[in-house]
């Protein structure tokens, strides 16, 4: 686990300016003790994200899941790394609310009763049942 102050000093691969809030979340730009961040280079896209890391511009944080990042963006020159000090990624899921489609049910379905149970089971333990 590579904590993150060490990459403090490193290029970082960064989403536009005009991005405001995602840009300064995705650089973890809050966390860093007033340090400031180097940019390396700026991509508006996956790929070319991707790209930018794999060609030595910076580095870029990804959520924890990295597992499915290196499954689903797997690229040659490319090494997911498990960070410390750094807080938990957030995510909500968004779609649209008249779309019946089974493409969106059934992950929203599914998210929705994996995060009723976390919530049922954080109830439980803060109750002192388990």
């Amino acid at each position: 686990m590579i904590p993150f102050r060490e990459l403090w000093d490193e290029p970082c691969v960064a989403a536009p300016a005009e991005t405001g809030q995602w840009r300064k979340y995705r650089l973890a730009a809050d966390e860093r003790d007033g340090h400031p961040v180097r940019i390396g280079a700026v991509a508006d896209q996956p790929d070319d994200w991707l790209s930018a890391i794999a060609n030595g511009y910076g580095i870029a944080l990804s959520p924890a899941s990295s597992a499915s990042s290196a499954r689903f963006y797997a690229r040659p020159g490319i090494t997911y790394r498990p960070v410390s000090g750094v807080s938990p990624s957030r995510l909500a899921v968004a779609d649209h609310a008249d779309d019946c489609g089974s493409a969106i049910r059934a992950p929203r379905s599914a998210t929705r009763r994996s995060w009723k149970r976390r919530l049922e089971r954080t109830a439980l333990s803060r109750s002192g049942r388990r």
